[in-house]
């Protein structure tokens, strides 16, 4: 006879026959805990996948400059600084002096200008001393020409006196000479007393005649005096003027002389005295600024200097953060610019204002700072032109999955 024999024992038989439930899965809190933080994580990286993005960052060099541009101030020839009449910071009007420089050359016997200041300045005592002579001379002449004159009036005095005298006694020897004549007529005279009598006339109106010639003369020597005396004045102030001119021509030449030896530098416009790069007895030349003016109500604006490789990404009225050097942004943070313009032309890093450490040409950004000042310390400390500075730039923003998949998508354009 078949007998089945059952593997299991009765009882556990009956009991997994029996419906007690369907069967649960036993997990602990450290598991679920596990499970949840897996799916944010995965769901966390699906979504920076699919919405995130990348952004492209490069850091330029650049420098703090004032809107209206700077006026750097140059000697138009090498020199020496004599006198500096400015310090940093100062503020200056237009006109104003900012520094005598002594631009004079050198020879073996000294500085040019000096040899040719003392030559002058020798020439300038004798031209005072012969002025000053000049008026000496000048009243000496006058005193000699009055005295002349009073000298021939009185001779012309004198010589009228005997000309009166001498027609007196040509009148007394008319009359004697008629009566002897009368006398000889009537042979109570000898001829020989007749003939005296007219040689006596005869040689008293030759006397009077002589007389007269002198007077003559005389009287053309008083009126040769008198027009000397008229014209003395004019003479002497023409000699005097004369000596006045000379000096005058000389002054001019010291003048220019030292002009041509100190050159005095002035302020073009109003404004602040930056970037003092000298002092006094400093050597100067037409290739370096002495020093830089800061216009007036000039705003400041940052030069940046990007190279070819970032230019491209740049445009008006993007934010940039600057870091300025002399205010760490670990300890004041960054401020922020909008640029304002981009140049479309390259310059040479040997051409810029400012030394960069660029080799390649560079293309000028021109950022405005938000504000001009920097909170340090609790209080706004006002920037300065010159300043050096780093500019962060953000080139251009892309999702993070187009930055994954841009092989692939490069090659597909590619293909086509």
């Amino acid at each position: 006879m078949n007998v089945s024999v059952s593997l299991f024992r009765h009882l556990p038989s009956s009991v997994t026959s029996r419906d007690i439930g369907v069967p649960i899965a036993v997990t602990t809190a450290w598991e679920r805990a596990f499970g949840v933080i897996l799916t944010g994580l995965v769901i966390s990286l699906v979504a920076v996948l699919c919405c995130g993005s990348y952004a492209r960052k490069a850091q330029v060099t650049g420098f703090l400059v004032p809107d209206k541009g700077v006026i750097k101030v140059v000697a138009p020839r090498p020199g020496h600084v004599l006198e500096l009449m400015v310090s940093e910071g100062q503020h200056v009007r237009s006109g104003d002096a900012l520094m005598s420089i002594d631009v004079s050359e050198n020879s073996v016997e000294g500085r040019t200008a000096d040899l040719i200041a003392n030559n002058l300045q020798k020439r300038r005592k004798t031209l005072v001393e012969q002025l000053s002579r000049l008026s000496t001379v000048q009243d000496g002449d006058r005193r000699t020409l009055e005295a002349n004159m009073v000298s021939i009036g009185d001779q012309i005095r004198g010589l009228n006196t005997q000309i009166d005298a001498e027609r007196n006694y040509i009148g007394v020897a008319e009359r004697l000479f008629h009566r002897n004549e009368s006398l000889q007529e009537r042979s109570l005279n000898t001829a020989t007393v007749r003939d005296q009598s007219e040689e006596d006339l005869a040689e008293a109106n030759a006397k009077v005649a002589a007389l007269e010639v002198a007077l003559s003369t005389l009287q053309g020597n008083l009126v040769q005096l008198k027009v000397q005396q008229d014209a003395l004045s004019a003479k002497q102030a023409n000699d005097r003027a004369a000596v006045e001119q000379s000096l005058s021509e000389l002054d001019q030449m010291i003048i220019q002389n030292d002009d041509q030896r100190t050159i005095v530098l002035r302020a073009s416009q109003d404004g602040n005295v930056t970037q003092l790069r000298v002092q006094t007895g400093a050597p100067v030349d037409a290739s370096t600024p002495a020093l830089t003016i800061i216009p007036d109500a000039s705003k400041l604006e940052a030069d940046l200097y990007v190279p070819s490789s970032a230019a491209g990404f740049l445009k008006r009225g993007q934010t940039v953060l600057l870091e300025y050097d002399a205010y760490p942004y670990e300890k004041f943070g960054l401020q922020a610019a909008v640029v304002s313009s981009v140049s479309r032309t390259s310059v040479p890093a040997a051409e810029l204002p400012f030394l960069v450490a660029e080799t390649e040409p560079v293309y000028l950004v021109v950022a405005r700072p938000f504000k001009s000042t920097i909170t340090a310390f609790g209080h706004e400390e006002p920037l300065v032109a010159g300043a050096k500075l780093q500019a962060n730039l953000v080139l251009e923003s892309r999702k993070i999955w187009q930055w994954i998949f841009e092989p692939m998508i490069a090659a597909g354009a590619l293909t086509q």
